[in-house]
């Protein structure tokens, strides 16, 4: 895609574009969005469903060359 969706609650949500992503840093329990020196995206792994999920986001940065 060409965005991501953040969805806050059942009826908000918020479009980012990934152009906006800097970079992403994978700690121990969550992902780091950095979008710019004051904005950032924590995603803590316990947001995901299941593992399938983490593996199916850890896939799409590594396509999209954000994390290694």
């Amino acid at each position: 895609g060409q965005q991501i969706l953040m969805k806050l609650n059942a009826k908000e949500g918020m479009q980012i574009k990934w152009e906006m992503v800097k970079s992403i840093k994978k700690t121990k329990d969550a992902y780091l969005f950095i979008l710019s020196k004051a904005q950032f995206l924590h995603l803590p792994f316990n947001i995901f469903n299941n593992e399938n999920d983490i593996r199916f986001l850890e896939n799409l940065l590594k396509r999209k060359n954000l994390i290694s």
